[in-house]
């Protein structure tokens, strides 16, 4: 996974492909670190402050996606460590959540 961002939008390179997101994108009231509109998707990515917030974390996640909003969450490990694996889970999810047009 690429970033590369200008001012709060963002394009997210995966496996040769580029999409649109927005960075501190606001939705419903909450702030989400990337969301991909095209794909209803969410990707949060949990720092050390994330043990301090996790009840607010899961409220928020739930209400979201009761709303067909999907949200992947990601530790700053996973993506330092792992960053293979969480491209293929983010992958995986857009290719469910896949808009009509898209190939």
């Amino acid at each position: 996974m690429a970033l590369k961002q200008e001012g709060r939008a963002i394009v997210v390179e995966i496996g040769g492909q580029f999409y649109p997101g927005i960075v501190q994108a606001i939705i419903l009231g909450y702030i989400v670190d990337i969301y991909l509109p095209d794909f209803r998707l969410v990707i949060e990515v949990d720092g050390v402050k994330h043990e301090e917030t996790k009840k607010y974390d899961t409220a928020r996640t739930r209400h979201l996606q009761k709303t067909g909003i999907k949200v992947l969450r990601f530790t700053n490990k996973e993506i330092f460590k792992e960053l293979t694996k969480v491209n293929i889970k983010i992958r995986r999810e857009m290719w469910k959540r896949r808009p009509v047009n898209w190939y």
